[in-house]
């Protein structure tokens, strides 16, 4: 499971288009291919970035030592030579542990003409474990990292130790792999051993340390995360431009290492020779271009404009309209941090408000199921036992008087004294620019709030401000979707108390002792069976306690451009670009 992207790990709705400017104007036989977002990515850097835009781009930059084949939906080896080989440690320093052992493809090199080696590897798990790189979202997925140890006669083999057993383990040891030549030209790391940051306290005390901070400093830099040059992987395509608000692009590399790779594994195929990510944040801009028929590739279409679409005949003349399984779910999110909020009562009566039935009939033209849970239906540990909170207004009214709400002073709003302050019963509720759905949502949640006297008011924030905003917990409650793969869930990220922190991903600051003892438990249970019992009591505890409301798993709107050979997946984004060669 790549790590969750709110998607971030929150998912922004994305969709992809061509400009109109005479310069850009594409012919059948041009192998470019232009993508549209409604903003821009956080940053285009693995491990830092949280946006499923950034992920999407970090794609065509960076490689992993294994990636998931969309085709197979097994591992496969990308820059390492095949999947590791994973033993059990039966003794020694990390008995009950595994051992997982890689060795790198010999053509493998970056850019400078430098082969690829251990050293990388063990460089990216340092970018990850310093304590002051703002990367907290990907820090648990890498609590088992015990060691790891480049061989002294084979640079490019490298065998990771892990400290218990880890249910990811396999995919987190085969992560991305960054050029230490770049991202520390200095070799400042080498200075660290992973066995030096391998635990939280560990990497506590060394935050105090200047050359860890001068590392992080560099390295969290915006050079790296956006500009020409900095922004350096092994993957066919590098950054060439990046105008804020405007355009990303990418462009083909003409000597690249995966080039002498015959006959092409997965993950070897190269053939657009540029890749224009687009801002424009608007629909109505939006659907004027796809209709013109200046779009390469779609993704997140808006419902409306979806449905339109599979209705019109010119439209599906030169696209290919997909609706595979997305792997993820849309929510809403309540601060459980927020006084208003703390009371099960108070987020019960929000629960009992919304209509999704009317959501997912009028909004998304039925093109999703409702969700009780974190977990996608698709997946065999989906808890189908859990009741919905049902659309009830009386019951909210009731909730709500006994949770001490009441008209007071009959404007038409609730009030309570919280802290001995008499408080009125308003919310805000945020959602990112740009998404009609999430807005109108909001919108029929604002009607329903207010016939049982509460107040909401909806608040747009372009993506990146709303992530930050989420990041610092500013907010009372939001609109979010979250993205996974189909790989199994570690529920740490989102869930864990540990990452209720600034750059965590625990948002609504949900979680007990006993919630953080199901979800190490979940990390470690390698028995699928057993794992899966615990995934369903942890549903059961989460749908209970509602730090979220849950509303449903929509499938993908995508459209593909007929110019070019195509195939949708299940897997995020739905695509590989990469992969896409012209059909005449």
């Amino acid at each position: 499971m790549r790590q969750k992207i709110l998607t971030l790990a929150l998912l922004a709705s994305t969709l992809f288009i061509h400009s109109c400017k005479n310069k850009d104007k594409k012919t059948s036989k041009s192998s470019e291919i232009v993508v549209h977002m409604l903003s821009d990515a956080d940053m285009i850097l693995p491990y830092n970035s949280t946006s499923a835009d950034a992920t999407y781009q970090e794609q065509l930059v960076f490689q992993k030592l294994i990636d998931l084949n969309y085709e197979t939906g097994e591992f496969t080896g990308i820059i390492a030579k095949d999947r590791p080989i994973i033993t059990p440690i039966n003794s020694g320093e990390f008995k009950g542990g595994m051992k997982i052992e890689y060795e790198i493809r010999p053509e493998a090199k970056w850019d400078n003409g430098s082969p690829i080696t251990g050293y990388d590897v063990l460089f990216s798990f340092k970018c990850v474990l310093n304590p002051q790189t703002n990367n907290e979202n990907i820090k648990p997925y890498y609590d088992w990292l015990g060691n790891a140890v480049v061989d002294s006669l084979n640079p490019k083999k490298i065998t990771m130790y892990s400290k218990e057993k880890y249910i990811l383990v396999e995919e987190y040891s085969g992560y991305w792999v960054l050029p230490e030549y770049i991202y520390d030209s200095a070799q400042i790391m080498r200075g660290f051993n992973i066995i030096d940051m391998n635990t939280s306290d560990k990497r506590t005390a060394l935050k105090g340390n200047p050359v860890i901070q001068k590392f992080a400093d560099n390295f969290n830099s915006e050079k790296f995360q956006r500009e020409k040059g900095f922004v350096v992987g092994s993957g066919p395509y590098q950054l060439d431009k990046w105008i804020t608000g405007q355009r990303t692009d990418f462009v083909r590399k003409d000597k690249w290492w995966g080039d002498s790779i015959n006959p092409k594994p997965y993950g070897f195929e190269a053939y657009p020779t540029k890749i224009i990510h687009k801002v424009i944040n608007d629909w109505n801009t939006a659907s004027t271009a796809i209709k013109k028929g200046d779009i390469d590739c779609t993704k997140g279409i808006e419902y409306k404009i979806f449905t339109e679409f599979t209705k019109s005949d010119k439209v599906k003349e030169t696209l290919k309209l997909e609706t595979p399984s997305s792997n993820q779910y849309l929510y809403i999110g309540l601060n459980l941090s927020n006084p208003k909020l703390k009371d099960i009562k108070m987020r019960e009566a929000l629960a009992h408000i919304i209509n999704r039935s009317q959501i997912i009939n009028t909004l998304v033209y039925g093109l999703a199921e409702p969700v009780e849970s974190m977990v996608h239906p698709s997946k065999d540990y989906y808890n189908k036992n859990l009741i919905p909170f049902e659309y009830n207004p009386e019951q909210s009214n009731k909730l709500l008087d006994e949770a001490g709400w009441k008209d007071t002073d009959e404007d038409g709003f609730r009030d309570k004294k919280i802290n001995g302050v008499t408080t009125k019963l308003t919310l805000e509720y945020k959602y990112n620019s740009g998404n009609e759905t999430r807005k109108n949502i909001g919108l029929m949640l604002k009607e329903e709030a207010k016939k049982v006297g509460i107040e909401l008011n909806i608040v747009a924030k372009e993506f990146n401000v709303f992530l930050q905003d989420l990041d610092k917990h500013d907010f009372e409650i939001y609109c979010g979707a979250w993205v996974g793969d189909p790989t199994p869930e570690d529920p740490k990220q989102i869930w864990h108390t540990s990452s209720a922190v600034l750059g965590g991903s625990n948002y609504v600051s949900y979680g007990d002792k006993e919630s953080d003892k199901m979800i190490e438990e979940i990390r470690a249970e390698i028995d699928d069976k057993k794992r899966n019992a615990i995934y369903l009591k942890f549903q059961e505890k989460v749908h209970r306690e509602l730090p979220y409301i849950f509303l449903y798993a929509p499938k993908e709107r995508m459209a593909f451009s007929k110019r070019f050979i195509t195939k949708a997946y299940s897997a995020r984004p739905g695509y590989v670009l990469a992969e896409w060669k012209l059909a005449q």
